[in-house]
């Protein structure tokens, strides 16, 4: 497992800062992952919502099973847009590599099942992930880097039947009728809205 000392030199590296005036290192700007699985709706939501909540952090998503190079569905755009949140009409769906986790201070998963396929495929960064539910409410607040707050969960001991999820809107059964389209976008809609109150109680301990 790499240390949190490590971490930071590493991420000192990717995202190195100099004061203008000062010409004093800045502190390596907090890198936050969202994982869901196909990085089309949840994690692309989760992403729009905390860029614009934090703009001292970075942000990116990607997905465990994704099919690369896929634009925004109909859909996601909708429930971003009735959130009055800027709709990223450049995102293209991407899959999860080794790189997204080794440069991030905290992956944040969607479901339960991001989290146990981070734990078997990068078991060496599994202290890095957990689900948004879960982080929202455990995650401490304080002035200590953050990635020694994560360091200091051992995320990868934490059992994954008490992490909550968010539910994958795709997977909603609507049957067929007149207004099926317009119930699922209420879906997708009603998915952003929770993850926007959870990604609003992260925010606050980042």
């Amino acid at each position: 497992m790499m240390d949190s000392l490590q971490g930071r030199e590493h991420r000192q590296g990717i995202h190195p800062g100099i004061h203008p005036d000062e010409g004093n290192p800045l502190p390596p700007q907090p890198v936050i992952l969202m994982l869901c699985t196909g990085n089309a709706a949840r994690s692309v939501m989760a992403e729009v919502l905390l860029s614009e909540m934090r703009t001292d952090i970075a942000v990116s998503s990607a997905g465990t099973l994704a099919v690369e190079g896929q634009p925004l569905s109909m859909r996601t755009r909708h429930a971003l847009e009735y959130m009055e949140m800027p709709v990223p009409f450049h995102h293209r769906s991407r899959e999860l590599a080794a790189d997204d986790i080794a440069t991030a201070d905290l992956v944040v998963a969607m479901e339960r099942g991001h989290v146990h396929y981070v734990r078997r495929h990068y078991p060496d960064v599994a202290w890095k992930v957990a689900t948004l539910g879960w982080l929202a409410e455990e995650l401490p607040p304080g002035s200590e880097p953050l990635i020694d707050r994560v360091a200091s969960l051992h995320l990868d001991e934490v059992d994954l039947d008490i992490q909550p999820e968010v539910s994958d809107p795709a997977d909603a059964y609507i049957p067929d009728s007149a207004d099926r389209l317009s119930k699922e976008m209420q879906v997708y809609v009603d998915c952003a809205l929770e993850l926007r109150d959870l990604v609003q109680k992260l925010e606050g301990s980042l």
